[in-house]
């Protein structure tokens, strides 16, 4: 079941954060019951990830191996890059590409994440967004997401593994 905000109650399956809940810990979201299910009466759990390519991706092989563990712990994972083109590598980490004006908007329009996050299938309430630019940062937060503003690779893994419950 997708969260939304104002549910009472969501059953939280496997993948992304779903570890904590498994164990029964407690979360940013409420608490977290043994077996699995979550009561939330606040903000929407988060569940997707959004990647910049150049400054982040870019800056370090730990970020690289972040977006893998992610997409394995069952995040979906995009990219949105002003760049128009990609290596097999590199676009085989995520599973929506975004690259250029391909949805008709761009960095920093707000819309661009909105449009990202739905191809995920996702809110984009529901999706963490890191940038390394400021413009690109306030883009994101006023589209809705949360926002990680990548200053260095340490710092980035620390705060997109918290939010997504990846630790």
């Amino acid at each position: 079941m997708r969260g939304r905000v104002g549910v009472a109650r969501i059953v939280m399956p496997g993948g992304c954060g779903a570890g904590d809940a498994r164990r029964g810990r407690s979360d940013r979201f409420g608490s977290v019951r043994s077996g699995g299910e979550a009561v939330y009466g606040g903000p929407v759990p988060l569940r997707g990830l959004v990647m910049d390519l150049g400054g982040v991706l870019t800056d370090g092989p730990e970020v690289l191996e972040l977006v893998r563990r992610a997409r394995a712990a069952g995040c979906p994972t995009a990219l949105v890059s002003d760049a128009h083109a990609v290596s097999d590598e590199l676009a085989a980490l995520f599973d929506v590409l975004v690259l250029g004006p391909a949805l008709g908007v761009r960095k920093p329009d707000p819309e661009v994440f909105r449009r990202t996050a739905g191809l995920l299938g996702l809110g984009v309430d529901e999706c963490v967004v890191v940038d390394d630019l400021a413009v690109n940062v306030r883009g994101a937060r006023e589209a809705g997401a949360v926002v990680v503003h990548h200053v260095d690779p340490e710092r980035t893994v620390d705060e997109v593994e918290v939010l997504l419950g990846l630790t």
